[in-house]
């Protein structure tokens, strides 16, 4: 059985409107974050909007930053990106899981910086060194598959306006 969890938050998004000069606007949505995994959890998230140039993450190179961890992993995130939210109504997206390819994925517990293991050490040495779809847990140092791991989509993604 799959565990979700949900956590609301209030986004606030500001947009230039050309009329005249520019004009700021004060935009509300509610983001809703489903946890789609079985067994792991999500670090607090950092939710914001931007322009569509920004590239906060891209797959096949090197990582810049993580937004919302799993924490039962040694660097795998949830993201998602290239989503045109709309000013009405509301918009669901899933989001997968990537390996930030910063740590070598060795599923030891001293290793793993969740609070349920604590740990603090690093293995850099054979990380992949570039972002990707991450693998899920195989069970083969301290976490157990059947416990840790998932397969996409990581998180359910609910946006909608509320003002």
């Amino acid at each position: 059985m799959k565990v979700k969890v949900v956590l609301f938050l209030t986004v606030f998004m500001t947009a230039a409107v050309f009329l005249a000069g520019s004009l700021t606007t004060e935009v509300r949505y509610q983001v809703t974050i489903t946890n789609l995994t079985r067994g792991q959890v999500i670090t607090p998230p950092l939710v914001f909007s931007h322009i569509s140039s920004l590239a906060i993450f891209v797959e096949g190179e090197h990582p810049r930053t993580a937004l919302t961890m799993l924490a039962h992993t040694h660097d795998a995130f949830f993201g998602i990106k290239h989503v045109q939210i709309t000013w009405e109504g509301e918009k669901t997206v899933y989001a997968n899981a990537y390996d930030a390819g910063i740590e070598e994925n060795n599923e030891t517990a001293a290793y793993i910086p969740a609070p349920l293991f604590a740990g603090a050490l690093r293995s850099y040495q054979n990380a992949e060194k570039f972002v990707h779809i991450h693998p899920g847990i195989h069970g083969m140092g301290d976490l157990m598959a059947s416990m840790y791991d998932w397969r996409n989509p990581a998180a359910k993604i609910a946006v909608r306006r509320t003002d």
